[in-house]
């Protein structure tokens, strides 16, 4: 299977008015898929390097390469990767692991700098060999370039070999709150937003478009994205099934209106504050 390297590539800044991160975004997510369906890799590996490698495009990438009813867990971790590869080593299995982790035409890793030793990385490295051979895409997310991570030197030539994009810092108005409540489940928060509203939670989750209820649904996808551990897929799935992009707009709108709006940003507030409050149990006193 021939298989083509390219040089590695920067993002340059965009001109002053562009939204350099949407432009980035888009003209990878064009790239990849129109390479989408095929085993020929244009470049190998692909690396995108930002400053917090917890990102989201690697899940745009995953619908795009994989399809949207993909396995959730299709991004692996570099350091569970990292695990998985030592254990297949130590039990002379590496290859049929190999196989396994190349059975698909992309393989996407964040956080290949959370590889937990240089012999780990070394043994990434060789997987990277394996992909090239067997033509499939590697799209990695590490917090800073090969050279600067201090990777072991093999890995550091392997991902520097390959297309390295360099881009903008996340958009901040999906970061998560440092007051996140992990325990608190979509599905209560749905409930307890209903509720402020005075609506039944199935409404949220239905399929009604009365500007007044995608008003109230989008603030409650915001507060899940603000206030929980869930990821946008797993959140659109909690309202009856709908895209990850879905969760992304009203995320964007709602951080719009509470820009906009004084009033609206306080009765938001209100909401998290509710959420935030510990839930007393009732104590049952004594008859009398």
């Amino acid at each position: 299977m021939a298989v083509s390297r390219k040089s590695r590539v920067q993002v340059q800044t965009p001109r002053a008015g562009i939204d350099a991160a949407a432009l980035a975004r888009r003209e990878l997510l064009a790239l990849l898929s129109a390479a989408a369906g095929t085993r020929v890799a244009v470049y190998q590996p692909l690396v995108l390097v930002r400053p917090d490698a917890a990102t989201d495009l690697l899940g745009d990438i995953r619908n795009v390469c994989l399809g949207s009813t993909s396995d959730g867990n299709a991004i692996a971790d570099g350091r569970e990767l990292g695990s998985m590869l030592a254990t297949a080593e130590a039990h002379d299995r590496l290859d049929r692991l190999h196989a396994r982790l190349l059975s698909k035409p992309f393989l996407l890793v964040r956080g290949v700098d959370r590889l937990a030793s240089p012999h780990c990385q070394h043994l990434f490295a060789r997987l990277l060999d394996a992909a090239a051979e067997a033509g499939t895409l590697v799209c990695v997310s590490l917090a800073r370039t090969p050279v600067a991570a201090g990777l072991e030197a093999a890995l550091e030539s392997r991902l520097s070999a390959g297309m390295v994009l360099s881009l903008p810092a996340a958009d901040r108005s999906l970061d998560r709150d440092a007051g996140m409540v992990p325990s608190r489940s979509i599905a209560s928060l749905i409930r307890s937003t209903a509720r402020h509203h005075g609506i039944a939670a199935e409404v949220l989750i239905g399929h009604g478009r009365q500007q007044c209820v995608v008003r109230i649904r989008s603030v409650a996808m915001y507060l899940a994205r603000r206030l929980t551990i869930h990821s946008l897929e797993e959140i659109g799935k909690a309202f009856g099934g709908r895209q990850h992009t879905t969760v992304m707009r009203s995320v964007r709108s709602v951080n719009k209106w509470i820009r906009a709006d004084h009033g609206f940003a306080q009765d938001v507030e209100k909401i998290v504050g509710e959420l935030r409050a510990p839930r007393l149990r009732r104590r049952r006193h004594p008859a009398g």
